[in-house]
């Protein structure tokens, strides 16, 4: 986090201290907490990640198509690492050696 110079000067100057080190970290150890704990995070945002409200209107989106899971202009894909399916009917991607069947 000392890689955000600007942050860091910008929130010493306002208020003293690094604060977003220090929300950061905050938050890391709420969240190693709910882990420790077998508990789910909750997150501090509002609205939450992903929460419909903030979902552009249908008119705005794009009228794009998504393939079918594994599909891919470029052949077949492993479902493990998206590498590309063996051609030779073999059982196991070259890449993750995920089985393919």
């Amino acid at each position: 986090m000392e890689s955000f110079w600007i942050v860091r000067g910008q929130d010493i100057k306002a208020h003293g201290d690094y604060r977003t080190k220090a929300a950061i970290l905050a938050a890391f150890d709420r969240m190693a907490a709910a882990m420790a704990g077998g508990g789910a995070f909750q997150t501090g945002l509002a609205p939450p990640p992903g929460d419909p409200s903030l979902a552009h209107a249908a008119s705005t989106r794009p009228a794009w198509s998504t393939p079918p899971m594994g599909a891919s202009p470029e052949g077949p894909r492993c479902r493990a690492c998206g590498g590309a399916a063996p051609m030779d009917g073999a059982d196991l991607c070259p890449r993750c050696q995920h089985t393919t069947t």
